[in-house]
């Protein structure tokens, strides 16, 4: 599927080449559900995403076990600048946590172990299914410096550091 033949490509917006009763459009296609926005229609396979379809525009297909992922975490800014081709793996690496959601330690610190009434905590990242920890400190902060280390490290470009808690 060309979509070059169906879509207008505006700013990081689509709009349909077709028109509708001969009337050109001007408002922009698909609708917002689950936070991305979305394209529906008997011209298309299947329901499609607007940033899979702007990347295709641009690049041509999506490889097999890849995804695009919004480098600005925003997905309803689909300008091609702000996508990139990501593994499911980088793509969940650039994701930010549920919004109002309260955690006991600031993100990738956990409890280590207690002995003898006092806590250690460690540092740890999921990269590509491997776990990686680093351990035994005597501080959250320690562990929390030590976690914004191995999250850049690891993740290089597709690290997102929320120091937020």
């Amino acid at each position: 599927m060309n979509y070059n033949d169906l879509f207008l490509y505006k700013d990081g917006k689509l709009f349909w080449k077709i028109s509708r009763r001969g009337l050109i459009n001007t408002r922009e296609v698909g609708t917002i559900n689950k936070g991305y926005r979305w394209v529906k229609s008997d011209l298309l396979p299947k329901q499609t995403s607007v940033h899979r379809i702007i990347w295709e525009m641009h690049n041509g297909p999506i490889p097999e076990r890849m995804v695009i992922d919004h480098i600005n975490r925003n997905t309803l800014d689909n300008k091609i600048e702000n996508l990139r081709l990501a593994s499911r793996s980088q793509n969940s690496m650039n994701a930010q946590g549920k919004a109002g959601r309260k955690y006991q330690f600031p993100r990738n610190v956990y409890k280590d172990f207690e002995y003898n009434g006092k806590i250690k905590y460690k540092a740890q990242v999921c990269v590509n299914g491997e776990t990686i920890r680093i351990g035994g400190f005597d501080t959250i902060e320690a562990a929390q410096i030590a976690a914004i280390n191995l999250v850049k490290k690891s993740h290089g470009e597709f690290s997102f550091i929320d120091v937020s808690n």
